[in-house]
């Protein structure tokens, strides 16, 4: 194991013994600071990262203010990107904006004004996933999630809880498609989603 990977492992374990809170009212199962951590480390595993980005990392929350599951995430999100330790990450500043689908019908408007470099996708009602799949396959965004059944449907990272435990799914061809390239240390860490 290097100690990247061994790295990780202390960081979820870490998190855990601080007393982060693993359980949720949510449809969301991990706690939003850890989903937050966790994505951030997720990040410096994919080696072409540092190709797509401009002077920061942008992080956004894909959400509709109008769904409470949504709308919560992401709150708990937002608060876990203020408190974190983890800035700069690739040597860049990291920034969130929100994303707000209830805001406009069109979904590419929305998405297209926010320049994001990864989206990290809420809860969602009455919303086509497939729509934001391709679109940030399109543009080459990775996108993450604390809702499995989203990796499954073509969500290339997610984040959830198995066994009391901090798990990293990775659908892989969507990775690939949203341009990522995850090293092997970090896929010998993920269940892998084909």
């Amino acid at each position: 194991m290097t100690s990247r990977a061994a790295g990780v492992i202390l960081i979820l374990f870490g998190l855990i013994s601080a007393g982060a809170d693993l359980s949720a009212a949510q449809n969301v199962i991990l706690d939003a600071r850890l989903q937050y951590e966790i994505l951030l480390k997720v990040l410096t595993f994919d080696r072409n990262l540092e190709a797509r980005l401009g002077r920061e990392l942008i992080i956004g929350i894909v959400f509709q203010k109008g769904n409470r599951d949504s709308s919560l995430t992401q709150q708990d999100i937002l608060k876990a990107a203020a408190g974190s330790r983890i800035s700069p990450l690739a040597g860049r500043p990291v920034r969130v904006v929100l994303i707000d689908l209830d805001r406009s019908a069109d979904l590419d408007q929305n998405l297209d004004g926010a320049r994001v470099d990864v989206l990290y996708i809420a809860p969602l009602r009455a919303v086509s996933l497939d729509g934001i799949i391709a679109w940030s396959r399109d543009k080459k965004i990775l996108t993450v999630t604390g809702m499995i059944d989203y990796v499954e449907k073509g969500i290339a990272v997610g984040i959830d809880l198995n066994d009391d435990s901090p798990e990293i799914l990775i659908n892989l061809a969507a990775a690939k498609a949203s341009g990522a390239d995850f090293g092997s240390n970090l896929l010998k860490l993920s269940r892998i989603i084909f």
